[in-house]
């Protein structure tokens, strides 16, 4: 569900009400490295039960992927293909990956109830 977001909102147009609102009234880095930040968080979790290294594999390379995916396909819908768009979007997997390795390390240790 999360994706399907990100995918709506890369591809309003940018004069659009809409638009302004999924950008966070202008502050499109923040929304990115939100976005991405979050999505890795739950690929990761929605990977629970797998290897360690899928987990964190996939979850680097699906939001990476996504990311390069909807960048070059904005010009098809008007819209701009933006570097500092794919860095914020880096930025917040890179974040997102580094929380979500330091929950999965926390949940590890903890003591089952």
């Amino acid at each position: 569900m999360w994706t399907l977001l990100i995918g709506v909102a890369t591809f309003l147009p940018q004069s659009s009400d809409a638009a302004n609102y999924f950008t966070l009234g202008g502050r499109d880095s923040i929304a990115h490295f939100s976005a991405y930040g979050v999505l890795t968080v739950l690929t990761g979790l929605a990977l629970q039960g797998f290897s360690h290294k899928l987990r964190i594999l996939t979850s680097f390379f699906f939001p990476v992927l996504l990311s390069i995916a909807t960048e070059s396909c904005q010009p098809l819908v008007g819209r701009a293909f933006e570097v500092s768009d794919m860095v914020a979007n880096g930025m917040g997997v890179t974040v997102g990956l580094a929380a979500g390795a330091f929950a999965m390390v926390v949940l590890e240790r903890a003591p089952e109830a």
